[in-house]
Formats: C-alpha cells, structure tokens, sequence
C-alpha cells in the first residue's frame, strides 16, 4: 500500500491512509476508555513508522497536505 502511494501520492492517498490504519490497529494491545491505547503490540515499531511515514507530511510547510 505504501509502494502504491509513493508511486502517485495525489491518486493513490487512500492506500497510505489504509496502510496508517492498520499499522496503528495491529500496534494497539491494550486500551481503556478512559485512557485509549494503553499497550502496544512490540512487534510494531510505532516510532520508525511514524518518523518515516507521518512525520514527513506534517512537517511539510507548502500547505498541499492539510
């Protein structure tokens, strides 16, 4: 999915938002109600993944993202 979106990211967006999706729900081990996502699955490097995958398009400052 991600190979997808990096190929046409303006007609493939969906393929990243799917991929983000489901990394986060396959993290996620244990949550609260109160306090959400409590755990996470250690398998899932959540760190690498939003550094490499995320954090790129926030950083953005040309606008086209939001």
């Amino acid at each position: 999915m991600l190979s997808n979106y990096a190929a046409n990211p303006t007609q493939n967006w969906k393929n990243k938002d799917a991929a983000i999706y489901l990394v986060t729900s396959l993290a996620s081990k244990g949550k609260t109600e109160k306090h959400g996502i409590t755990q996470t699955n250690q398998l899932v490097n959540l760190v690498d993944f939003y550094q490499g995958h995320i954090l790129p398009e926030l950083s953005q400052s040309d606008g086209k993202n939001f």
